[in-house]
């Protein structure tokens, strides 16, 4: 990977949005101009950019690290930006982004998922992989079946090894009207983590499917709001769910055990 640090022309970067169906970068035109009004040149970082094509014109550099500056450089009218350009492939740009993107502020977890997509990471692959076979889509959308919360998808998956199938599985009703929810994921994955082993799946999959995604959640809070203990959220969304899955249920209930805040099985931000 070769790499310069030197002027380019403002009017020949471009940011990349949709690259990779969307991708990990995001247009924030509206936001920089209004940072561009509190401009500091002492805190103007040089730009990163990937040199497309040799051949001047608008879309020469693909900005990899400081869309932000461009475009703030764009609302002031610079001519050129001080950028270490570098020449790689689509795939060493998004490897690129997630090392860049380590502890920086302003990113969100869908854009380093999509870059950790991009790049191959074989555990982002394989969980896109097992989204889009069960129908679900990891996505920043209010679409149904699609989910944004990745982070709390990720620690699931972490909780759950293969079983997170399983947990997707009795999500998919939910899915059916919008997205699913970060308290969703986090509830489902704690109840299956605690009592996998004592539901039927086909049966609680009908049970979750009768009641909306958004009353569960509801009902969690309030449990969440009532305790005095400042128990942590997903065990009272795990409760929820022990509840529903037992509504109406004359045999093989849940047995619901002690709960112990500081147990592992409870996902933590």
């Amino acid at each position: 990977m070769q790499k310069l640090v030197q002027d380019v022309r403002v009017d020949e970067c471009f940011i990349d949005v949709a690259h990779h169906g969307g991708g990990y970068q995001r247009d924030q035109a509206d936001r920089a101009v209004k940072t561009a009004l509190e401009f500091d040149e002492d805190r103007f970082e040089v730009v990163v950019v990937s040199e497309r094509t040799r051949i001047p014109g608008p879309n020469r550099y693909a900005v990899i690290d400081g869309g932000m500056r461009l475009l703030m450089a764009q609302a002031l009218m610079f001519e050129t930006v001080v950028a270490d350009v570098r020449a790689m492939s689509r795939t060493e740009e998004a490897d690129l982004f997630v090392k860049l993107a380590q502890g920086r502020k302003g990113l969100i977890p869908i854009q380093v998922f999509a870059g950790e997509l991009a790049a191959g990471d074989p555990e982002a692959v394989a969980l896109n992989a097992l989204c889009e076979q069960l129908g679900f889509r990891i996505c920043q959308s209010r679409t149904p079946f699609s989910i944004e919360a990745v982070a709390a998808l990720k620690k699931a998956r972490k909780m759950l090894g293969p079983d997170t199938a399983q947990m997707l599985c009795l999500l998919k009703p939910w899915g059916e009207d919008g997205p699913v929810k970060k308290q969703a994921i986090e509830g489902m994955a704690t109840f299956l983590h605690r009592y996998g082993d004592q539901i039927d799946h086909v049966a609680a999959k009908k049970k979750f499917a009768t009641v909306p995604q958004d009353q569960v959640i509801r009902a969690a809070r309030q449990r969440s709001a009532d305790d005095t203990d400042g128990g942590v959220l997903a065990t009272f969304f795990c409760q929820q769910h022990v509840a529903l899955y037992n509504k109406g249920r004359k045999k093989n209930r849940i047995v619901p055990r002690e709960y112990a805040q500081s147990h592992e099985y409870v996902l933590r931000d």
